[in-house]
């Protein structure tokens, strides 16, 4: 059994690790937050779950295909997500006869509940691979 005095040289190493938690967790966050925003966009929701305005053509649902048009990458701790083509448009509300209706959101402005928890729980893997027993109580 350690010594009281080896069980908190431990922790404090695994304090010290925190510090590169951020950074280590942005691409596990980027993946989370990507894959959130596609299965938003594919139940035709904004990411704070709003559905979007009913399609004005007859083809029923609109932007299908959002994935192939995000972008979502991590630099540093930063992650940035962009859109482009009428996807953009879609989300801006800069559409044809788009004046007067409400956008299509599809990258988020703030995070929504579900998104925050499945990034907490995303995260969470790796916090508890760095503090161990203590993460849990």
């Amino acid at each position: 059994m350690a010594s009281g005095e080896e069980m908190l040289r431990d922790h404090i190493a695994r304090i010290r690790e925190l510090a590169k938690f951020a950074e280590r967790s942005a691409p596990i966050v980027r993946m989370t937050l990507a894959r959130e925003i596609v299965r938003a966009s594919n139940k035709q929701e904004s990411p704070a779950g709003t559905a979007w305005r009913e399609p004005t053509t007859v083809e029923g649902a609109v932007l299908k295909d959002v994935e192939s048009h995000l972008r979502v990458t991590a630099v540093g701790t930063t992650i940035v997500a962009t859109l482009t083509g009428r996807y953009a448009r879609h989300h801006l509300g800069a559409v044809r006869g788009g004046a007067g209706k409400a956008p299509r959101r599809i990258i988020p402005n703030d995070l929504s509940r579900v998104t925050a928890r499945a990034i907490e729980a995303a995260v969470g893997v790796e916090f508890r691979r760095i503090m161990g027993e203590a993460a849990t109580g």
